[in-house]
Parts: structure tokens; sequence; C-alpha cells
């Protein structure tokens, strides 16, 4: 007797929700009770090195590629307008981006709250725009709760002429090759309630930068530590609940707004990388 087959639906799905989608798409070969079963799963996990992995070579191959993008619009199509909680989607073996925004208009328009994007493509297909550019849809998302965002080109974040606006987001990682996001002050007001956030090799745009956020909890800010960027004179921390602290980046003149009152923990590495800094620092406090 089939004992997992003769389980409830619900629990059936819950435990394809822990497969890769491929692995739960070949469930619906087992019986006519799992032929569709699959097609209601409210996690996407999408990996392309499922189709270009291991064999040498595979991933250069046009049709190979092809074969991905089509499988996974078929399974958004095959899902149609059904509600989505979680999306995985792991695409760095050269797959145009234009696919993969498509991709990322289909789980936000569904209602995702759980977006997760590790992404590398061919410089050919990103120098156009000066790196990566995400769709103008996750920008003013009213389900996300949680982005996380891998990419080894530069990414975008910004889109100027629209702003941003994601009144639920709580969870905010980005890590790339280098990031542009604009004004901080700006950048953190588009996020009412958040209360983590993670930036690696990140780009200061102004000279006299502001972090203020009354609901953050976590921050964890790197900054590029690249000389020919421009970095800012003065840092002020305006987070009052912040719980932890993990700072990195070039050391700026000044300070003058540091308001942490609850802070427990905190990680902070300053660079300092010409004489002028030296003497500044070994300078005596007034």
């Amino acid at each position: 007797m089939d004992r997992v087959s003769n389980l409830p639906e619900e629990v059936r799905c819950h435990i394809l929700s822990f497969l890769p989608t491929k692995h739960a798409a070949l469930t619906s070969v087992l019986s006519k009770s799992w032929l569709n079963l699959w097609k209601f799963e409210t996690n996407l996990d999408i990996d392309d090195s499922d189709f270009l992995h291991p064999e040498e070579g595979k991933a250069e191959r046009d049709e190979i590629r092809q074969s991905f993008v089509e499988f996974v619009d078929g399974v958004l199509a095959l899902q149609g307008d059904s509600p989505i909680e979680k999306f995985s989607l792991k695409c760095i073996t050269g797959i145009h981006p234009d696919h993969v925004n498509r991709w990322i208009c289909n789980v936000l328009q569904r209602g995702v709250s759980d977006l997760y994007l590790f992404t590398d493509f061919s410089d050919e297909d990103t120098e156009e725009d000066g790196g990566y550019r995400l769709p103008q849809e996750m920008f003013v998302s009213r389900t996300l709760v949680k982005l996380k965002l891998r990419s080894e080109h530069c990414v975008n974040w910004w889109h100027w002429d629209i702003g941003a606006s994601l009144p639920n987001l709580k969870s905010l990682n980005i890590d790339s090759d280098l990031i542009f996001f604009g004004e901080m002050e700006k950048f953190l007001s588009s996020f009412p309630v958040l209360e983590e956030v993670h930036m690696a090799n990140m780009e200061w745009r102004e000279l006299d930068e502001t972090m203020s956020s009354a609901s953050l909890t976590k921050l964890s800010i790197h900054g590029t530590g690249v000389e020919e960027f421009e970095h800012p004179k003065s840092i002020s921390i305006d987070t009052p609940n912040l719980l932890y602290l993990n700072y990195s980046d070039l050391v700026a003149e000044d300070y003058p707004l540091v308001k942490m009152g609850k802070l427990l923990e905190a990680r902070i590495h300053l660079i300092i990388k010409n004489e002028d800094q030296i003497k500044r620092i070994r300078e005596p406090i007034c």
C-alpha cells in the first residue's frame, strides 16, 4: 500500500514544498492523484543548475538554456494566477535578464511575500543600462515581506522616476558586485516597517548621509571600500530601536548623530587609507 499517496492532499502539498520545483514536478508521474498536485505548490524553488550542471560546457549551449526558460514559463503558466508565498530563483548561467524580470513580475502579481533571487548575466546583456535593473513592479509591491538579492553584477536598486514604496517589507538583504540605491535617508523611508537590512558593496550617493529608521532592529552595512568612489563626509545613524550593528566602510570625517539607545551588539570596521585620516583620528576631541 502506498501510504504517502493516501495522505490528505494538504499534507502531500506540504511535503512537496521542501523539494526543488523540478523534483516536485517529477512526482506527477507517480499516479493520477499526484498528477496535478505540484501545480498548486505555493513555494517555488527554481535552480538553473538542475538543467546546466554538472556536465561540462552544458551552460554554453543555447538549446539547454532555452529549455530552462521554457520549463520556468511552463511552470508559471500551469499555475495561472494561483497565490504564491515564496519564490526562490537561482539563475547564474547566462539567461537574459528580460526572462528573469518577467518571472519576477509574474509572482509579484500573484502576491509573493518571500522573494529570493540569485542572478548573474552576461556582460553584453547588462552593459547597456550600466548593470542589472530590477523590474519597476518590485518597487511598489504591497505583499513583499522578505527580499534577498544576490548578483554578480552591479544592481540598480533605485528607480529614480517612481521611487519606491514597500509598506510591508520587514527584511531586506542585498549583496552584489555594487549597489546603486540613491540617497540613504530617502531609501530607508520607503520601508516603514523594515526590521532587518543587510547591504554589501554599496555606494554612498551623497556627501552627508543619514540612516534613519524607528523600526530597524538589525543593520549590516558594508561600503565598497574603493577609493575611486566618493564616500560621505558625514554619516548620522538615527535608529533608536537598533539591537545589532555591523558596519564596515572607509572612515567618514564626522559622525554628528549616533542614536542607538537599545544597542546590544556592534561590530565596526573603519578603513583608513591616507595620512589626513590618520591625523584627524589622533586629534583630541574638543
